[in-house]
């Protein structure tokens, strides 16, 4: 897993605007973040968002994960997919909001949540999503991209919790 930022006051206030005020312009910003820290996506096959289950799409409007995906490539066309190599990662099973949860409910909550299409055998998998806080979410879509056949899954975001 690799994280731009720590999640600090100042991303807290960007992220609630972002995902819970539903300011999508902000996924702009939220590219250009991850880009001025330099990190780099490189030698992934797949470039994935991290999905969110139909109904909380529904109710937020967008994915901020997705979004935060299309603008990076916007801004790095090296990061589109080609075609012969799109697969898809979805969130079938609607779990509890993540964001209050401690470590074990998100582990429980995200048990057999995700579920890929496509074909992902040998290919090197990178995931972008906003912030991670235990890696719960992301050990969960490694776990269904590897069981699938991925050779490697890497998992990038804008913003890292501090370990307490």
């Amino acid at each position: 897993m690799t994280a731009a930022y720590e999640y600090d006051a100042a991303l807290a206030y960007f992220m609630y605007r972002w995902k819970y005020i539903g300011e999508q312009r902000l996924s702009a910003t939220a590219a250009k973040l991850l880009l001025n820290v330099d990190i780099c996506i490189k030698n992934a096959d797949i470039v994935l968002a991290t999905p969110l289950h139909w109904q909380r799409q529904l109710r937020r409007g967008f994915n901020q994960s997705e979004d935060l995906l299309r603008a990076l490539c916007g801004l790095r066309s090296s990061l589109e997919p080609t075609p012969k190599k799109i697969a898809k990662l979805s969130r079938h099973k609607a779990t509890k909001a993540q964001a209050r949860a401690t470590r074990s409910e998100r582990l429980e909550n995200l048990s057999g949540a995700f579920t890929i299409q496509g074909n992902v055998s040998g290919c090197s998998v990178a995931i972008v999503d906003d912030v991670c806080t235990t890696g719960a979410t992301g050990n969960a879509m490694a776990r269904v991209l590897l069981d699938a056949g991925a050779s490697e899954v890497h998992l990038y975001c804008l913003a890292r919790t501090p370990s307490r």
